[in-house]
């Protein structure tokens, strides 16, 4: 099922009837109808990549049978950065993806690997292993490995969510 943000079931319905009938005029028009099925919605964050090799990173401000207009940023230098809108025919589109999410998932199962294998090691290297320490006699590497894992795994859980997950819909 079609995900619409800004655009009613009905429109949408008829937005696809037109695109299905400029199917018969070429392959553009199935295309189009395609891209639509999977996702491509007003506001949704999207990367294109064009004929030439460029992509182009913005969030979706129209999409017609012709055309699909982003909502991009363009930096003119590292302080100054201009909103721009950027039309882009579908002709010179060779693929499409869409934003579906972040790697939160990821980073934590990474950190938590990361921040056990550095806690095991600093346990050992310090003595944890219970050594002359009554306070530490069968229990601190467990518990100093369980601590690192859960402080990395949240660490890179943070981390993983400013990096994007992206599928592609063409």
């Amino acid at each position: 099922m079609v995900r619409i943000s800004s655009v009613s079931n009905a429109r949408m319905g008829l937005i696809l009837v037109v695109a299905a009938l400029i199917g018969g005029h070429g392959t553009l028009g199935a295309q189009f109808a395609s891209v639509l099925r999977e996702g491509l919605t007003v506001g949704r964050r999207s990367r294109v990549e064009l004929l030439d090799g460029e992509r182009v990173t913005g969030r979706v401000q129209r999409v017609t049978p012709d055309t699909l207009t982003l909502s991009v940023v363009e930096y003119r230098n590292a302080q100054n950065a201009v909103a721009a809108t950027r039309e882009i025919p579908f002709r010179s589109i060779t693929g499409i993806w869409v934003a579906s999410g972040t790697h939160w998932m990821e980073g934590g199962g990474i950190g938590a690997a990361v921040g056990a294998g550095f806690s095991l090691a600093a346990g050992i290297l310090l003595g944890g292993g219970g050594g002359d320490a009554p306070e530490c006699r069968g229990g601190c590497l467990v518990q100093m490995t369980a601590g690192g894992a859960a402080i990395g795994a949240a660490i890179g859980a943070v981390i993983g969510t400013f990096f994007l997950r992206w599928r592609v819909v063409y």
